[in-house]
């Protein structure tokens, strides 16, 4: 687990504007992930979840069905 949160703490410390926090926020923004998997054709956000939230892509791409 710690190396899986080794490469998601360098995934997130290059992208902006995270690139930029202090290191002890940042160190707590990563703590704070929830990493989910989706599935081609299935729908983001996930069924279930109503709240807002922030998705960051990080391997695969996203369409738009309408």
């Amino acid at each position: 687990m710690e190396t899986e949160l080794s490469e998601i703490s360098s995934f997130i410390q290059s992208i902006h504007p995270f690139n930029s926090l202090p290191k002890p926020t940042l160190e707590r923004l990563i703590r704070e992930l929830s990493i989910n998997y989706v599935r081609k054709g299935e729908a983001l956000p996930p069924n279930g979840i109503q709240e807002p939230r922030l998705y960051i892509v990080r391997k695969g791409a996203l369409s738009c069905i309408s």
